[in-house]
């Protein structure tokens, strides 16, 4: 392989922006996410890459086997960049955004252009991501003001 080569095509997979939302108990966080894609139509399923890096986003899914994608506009950067850093100790990721709760209790924001609520079935492990197969059991397009953010990289080595 040459890495030199590959870096450039391989960033052209287009790719959306999501916020994940996790829960357990009175532990909430949440991330920004560009590897999603659909993976099911019986039942419904998603897939989402979980950097390795980031354990404790992954350890919340398996404890509460619950997540929210939250799909992003364009226009909602200073949203999306909420996510970019971990929140002060003892302040929750959420904290300043608005945010209601369905069906699972996990936070969906307010100004995403709709939502998915998912239920952990599965995952496959890559050298530096866990891949992890969620099935979609409940959901919600709130806005058709907004087209979806989208996310194209000049690395395909890098975010």
């Amino acid at each position: 392989m040459n890495k030199l080569e590959l870096a450039p095509v391989l960033g052209k997979l287009v790719a959306g922006l999501y916020i994940v939302s996790l829960k357990n108990g009175d532990e909430e966080t949440g991330f920004l996410a560009s590897w999603v894609q659909q993976a099911g139509f019986q039942p419904p399923c998603i897939t989402i890459a979980f950097n390795k890096e980031r354990k404790k986003h992954f350890e919340l899914l398996t404890q509460s086997g619950k997540l929210v994608l939250n799909i992003m506009a364009k226009e909602n950067g200073k949203t999306m960049s909420a996510f970019f850093k971990a929140p002060a100790k003892g302040k929750s990721i959420f904290d300043g955004l608005e945010t209601h709760t369905d069906k699972t209790g996990i936070p969906i924001l307010k100004d995403s252009i709709g939502y998915m609520e998912c239920e952990y079935r599965s995952e496959m492990q890559s050298q530096d991501h866990i891949i992890v197969l969620c099935e979609v059991i409940n959901g919600k397009l709130t806005s058709t003001e907004f087209q979806p953010a989208t996310h194209i990289r000049a690395d395909g080595f890098s975010y």
